[in-house]
């Protein structure tokens, strides 16, 4: 249990620190605002007030999305896509193969699901041409996903004990409260300077 804890606290650190490492590098392509007024220039005809500017910075919505994100990614991709792939095995020997077809094919859709999150992330973070569209197709990808597991995971607990159903839908919620804020990252404008490099 301790080098359960151990590994999950040190994922979620590494997550945070790309998630705020990618964000300071590249704060600057997500514009600036209006910081104030200075006083500039003296003596006569010179004398003027300039409006000051700071960069805009990450916005908030995508710094979380990106750093869940990323924590949401290696979740499914060790934990829950692993154990799913072997709960279809029990399916279809319990159940029967259509069964187990089913509970396969979400388990495929999430590993697929978190590779699609990490590049959703990194792209939001890096401010990159086209990552308010990525994110907001993977938000809805993660929200069909979440609800076809939700619905496989019903039906199955028709047969099975009702608190499978309920141990299974916490991590769903959380996907889909993630899937939300995707799609609310993927409203965000682009790019500040489209046409620089991002790299």
């Amino acid at each position: 249990m301790d080098v359960i804890l151990f590994i999950g606290l040190a994922v979620v650190l590494m997550s945070a620190a790309v998630a705020i490492g990618l964000g300071r590098r590249h704060a600057w392509r997500w514009g600036e605002v209006p910081a104030g007024v200075e006083r500039a220039g003296e003596g006569a005809y010179r004398d003027a007030f300039v409006q000051r500017v700071r960069p805009r910075g990450v916005p908030p919505v995508v710094s979380w999305s990106a750093g869940l994100g990323y924590v949401w990614a290696a979740l499914t991709f060790f934990v829950f896509a692993p154990a799913g792939l072997l709960l279809a095995l029990l399916t279809a020997d319990d159940q029967g193969e259509v069964m187990g077809i089913f509970v396969a094919v979400d388990c495929l859709s999430g590993f697929a699901l978190a590779i699609a999150l990490v590049i959703a992330g990194t792209s939001l973070l890096r401010c990159r041409p086209g990552a308010a569209k990525r994110a907001w197709l993977v938000g809805w990808w993660s929200v069909i996903h979440h609800l076809a597991v939700l619905a496989t995971m019903a039906v199955l607990a028709i047969s099975w004990e009702g608190g499978f159903l309920i141990a299974s839908a916490i991590p769903c919620i959380l996907g889909l409260v993630h899937a939300l804020s995707l799609l609310v990252a993927g409203r965000l404008p682009g790019p500040a300077v489209p046409n620089e490099s991002t790299a």
